[in-house]
């Protein structure tokens, strides 16, 4: 679910607002409209202090010097390259999920105003995502204005977000069934191979017994001289045992 910036809502309210004064929609009017919210009246009208000329290729930036000093240029250049980038942004957003059309202008290279001084420094591939959405109409779709009158909740979007959560708890549930599944299996296994060797000792110390066989070896003889006896043989299940409760325990 994607949530939209103070800047990118106020682009959004714009191409509605100039969509509903059936007014030609393009991104420039709207990134000029913007950023002249806040300027006074000039010679050419309201006046932001940059301008944007397309040379048959590419859209350039100028700036204007009699509105700008030279020691405030970068401040408003590098101000101006974070909205282009947020302006891009949120176009292949709204493009890529049916909220905006686009319909191709065609153009002619234009000049810019007297005292606007060019830079030519921006960024080539941010210049030609910039000449793309420049070099267009935008139309809004019903899609946008529902995500407008919902508070700009992409309603579309968070139902994938739900699903997708959705899906991976279940994903989560399965994994932890299949974790269970296979520590009653380990518990299973060691159970029954404990239990084997139970009876396997059970039948086999009984004819120890009776044959009467001592162990001979001399070292361990004197080391622990010993005869395998019915109490033997019950204090071995009783380790086996214990070793199998710890097991069961560390799984």
């Amino acid at each position: 679910m994607r949530k939209f910036s103070k800047f990118e809502k106020k682009v959004i309210n714009k191409i509605l607002d100039l969509h509903s004064k059936y007014q030609d929609i393009c991104a420039y009017n709207v990134f000029f409209d913007i950023h002249s919210e806040n300027t006074a009246p000039s010679l050419y009208g309201l006046n932001p202090g940059f301008d944007l000329k397309f040379n048959g290729t590419n859209y350039e930036l100028f700036i204007d010097s009699s509105v700008h000093s030279q020691s405030d240029f970068k401040k408003i250049f590098f101000g101006l390259i974070t909205d282009f980038y947020e302006f891009v942004f949120l176009m292949d957003y709204l493009v890529n999920n049916f909220y905006i059309a686009l319909a191709e202008i065609n153009q002619s290279p234009s000049r810019s105003h007297d005292g606007y001084i060019p830079t030519d420094f921006m960024d080539a591939n941010l210049q030609k995502q910039i000449t793309k959405y420049f070099s267009c109409y935008l139309y809004p779709t019903n899609k946008l204005y529902d995500m407008v009158e919902h508070d700009f909740l992409d309603l579309e979007g968070q139902e994938k977000h739900e699903e997708e959560l959705k899906q991976k708890k279940l994903e989560f549930k399965q994994m932890k069934l299949e974790k269970t599944q296979n520590r009653q299996f380990k518990i299973t296994t060691v159970i029954a191979i404990a239990s084997l060797f139970s009876s396997v000792a059970a039948i086999i110390v009984p004819i120890i017994n009776e044959k009467n066989i001592v162990m001979r070896n001399k070292k361990l003889n004197y080391l622990f001289p010993m005869r395998i006896t019915p109490s033997c043989l019950l204090a071995y299940k009783m380790k086996i045992n214990f070793l199998l409760i710890l097991i069961m325990l560390s799984m």
